[in-house]
């Protein structure tokens, strides 16, 4: 059973989960530099703590190790449908880069919105 839900929830950049089975609801991923690393991991705690007190299973990737697109591409291939990232333009702009991992296109939402964004995104997929 779970090599057929491997092969028909899975494409190119690895598994596709539906948010009902899926472990990990969505991922945080903070994009930072040494110099505004405190107000950034701030923000992203704060948006995580923010959906994780709605009941959404949420990851915080705040390890200094990987790049950014390293960490899309681990959650990619996790399956995780909902990537949220945060950095210093968004938190100027009062935003969060709002990414799903069944369609290609990502968009900016303003961080007002982000729980009951994510919490619909969640519930139509």
């Amino acid at each position: 059973m779970i090599g057929a839900l491997i092969m028909s929830h899975s494409d190119d950049k690895g598994l596709v989960l539906p948010p009902l089975i899926a472990p990990i609801k969505a991922v945080v991923v903070p994009i930072m530099k040494e110099e505004n690393k405190a107000k950034i991991l701030a923000e992203a705690k704060k948006i995580a703590q923010l959906l994780g007190d709605k009941g959404v299973y949420i990851k915080l990737d705040d390890r200094d190790n990987l790049s950014p697109g390293a960490k899309f591409n681990e959650w990619e291939k996790k399956g995780v449908p909902i990537r949220l990232e945060v950095g210093p333009r968004d938190i100027e702009n009062n935003q969060v880069v709002f990414a799903r991992r069944d369609k290609e296109e990502k968009e900016t939402i303003p961080l007002g919105d982000i729980q009951e964004r994510v919490m619909i995104e969640l519930g139509s997929m």
